[in-house]
């Protein structure tokens, strides 16, 4: 199956630039494993084909976060500060232009 198909998720979301639909998500995921390995006078051999075991509840699920955007059409990228992912009233994502000013040697600028 193609990463762009998908018989849950049928309508992919639009490119803020170029208007394609054909962007790709960069998810940070945080999980907590625990494993064994045997210790050394000089270190833990930490080497092995095993991460371990999930630590938590089935309930308990993964941090994951967007770490930033990426057009497959146009090719530019973003992060979430620039263009926040939000919800229209259909429960539909989309991306919303973020306006920022930073100060800069005393003056306010617009990303």
């Amino acid at each position: 199956m193609d990463f762009l198909e998908s018989e849950k998720f049928s309508n992919p979301i639009e490119c803020p630039f170029c208007g394609t639909k054909t962007v790709l998500a960069k998810i940070m995921t945080q999980m907590c494993f625990i494993s064994e390995h045997p210790m050394y006078t000089d270190g833990v051999d930490m080497d092995g084909e095993t991460m371990g075991q999930i630590i938590g509840e089935p309930s308990c699920e993964p941090l994951m976060k967007y770490a930033g955007f990426r057009c497959t059409s146009c090719g530019k990228s973003w992060y979430s500060h620039q263009y926040k992912l939000a919800k229209n009233e259909d429960g539909m994502f989309f991306f919303e232009k973020q306006e920022r000013n930073l100060k800069k040697k005393g003056r306010k600028i617009n990303e």
